[in-house]
């Protein structure tokens, strides 16, 4: 179970970054349209697209830093209060000595 959770995971993670990969070339297709004056569709689309770049651009940072913050917190907790539980095995050399 738990492998086919990760696998679902790791191609939703690669679904989504290659979306935003792809339109992160968006504008750069746009750029390079055929313009047919005031009634062009794809110059009224550009401030959409444009927008909703920066959007994205804003959540991804924002997505970043809260996974920094929570692996920092994470790895400081478990630094910190390394305790070392005794074993089966490390019960049982201490009571052979």
């Amino acid at each position: 179970m738990q492998g086919k959770k990760r696998k679902i995971t790791s191609l939703t993670v690669a679904a989504l970054l290659i979306a935003v990969l792809l339109s992160l070339l968006a504008p750069f297709a746009v750029a390079l349209h055929d313009c047919h004056g005031e009634d062009c569709f794809v110059c009224a689309a550009f401030p959409a697209l444009r927008q909703q770049l920066d959007s994205l651009s804003l959540a991804v940072a924002i997505g970043l830093w809260l996974f920094a913050l929570v692996f920092i917190f994470k790895c400081s907790i478990q630094s910190c209060y390394h305790i070392k539980r005794p074993t089966l095995i490390s019960n049982k050399v201490k009571l052979s000595n």
